[in-house]
């Protein structure tokens, strides 16, 4: 195997989304989501600090709703990339086999399978992948007994083709040639006076 080998399959391994479609919408939606209770968290400061001081001027009540936001606004910051992390990893413990799975039965149905499903530690669906692997085997034992049985019609078809065939004529010479075959006209032990009209 060539390094050009090595470095695309290692790039399909750590890529960051194994299924795109899947992993990222569900990423943005609970970004979302995120952003959502962010939103909702200033807000609710922003209406206590208004509760709390009804006569102090607008920017009164954002800057302490800031102040108020200074101990727990470093907590998001930093749990939230591990929170995404963690969240990232979890997927791909799911899709990660099932895309596998997905692209080997593909090539098993173009027969372009060249080995089992490599069963990861850490990954979901084992017992899944296991099962896919003795079905492929299975499949791959019929497919070569039906390929040796058809070679085996194709042989008999070619051998009965190219014997010779026996032509009306040199078998009905054989039949009056073989002993127990009807004598002709032509054969000297037969009188042909025999054939003659008797006369009186």
């Amino acid at each position: 195997m060539n390094n050009s080998t090595v470095d695309a399959n290692d790039a399909k391994r750590f890529r960051i989304f194994a299924d795109a479609d899947v992993e990222l919408s569900l990423v943005i939606r609970y970004a979302i989501f995120g952003l959502a209770c962010v939103t909702y968290f200033s807000f609710m400061l922003v209406c206590n600090q208004r509760v709390q001081m009804p006569d102090a001027p607008i920017q009164d009540f954002f800057l302490r709703a800031l102040e108020d936001a200074t101990y727990w606004l470093p907590g998001l910051f930093f749990l939230a990339p591990l929170a995404v992390h963690d969240f990232i990893k979890s997927c791909g413990r799911v899709s990660r086999p099932v895309v596998r799975l997905r692209n080997e039965m593909k090539l098993l149905i173009d027969r372009k399978s060249e080995r089992p499903i490599e069963v990861r530690p850490g990954e979901a669906w084992p017992e899944v992948l296991t099962h896919y692997n003795h079905i492929r085997g299975e499949l791959l034992r019929l497919r070569r007994e039906v390929s040796e049985y058809e070679a085996m019609l194709g042989n008999a078809a070619i051998s009965e083709l190219s014997q010779p065939v026996v032509s009306s004529e040199n078998e009905s010479s054989a039949k009056a040639d073989s002993p127990g075959g009807r004598a002709t006209i032509n054969d000297p032990a037969i009188d042909s006076n025999a054939f003659a009209p008797a006369t009186n």
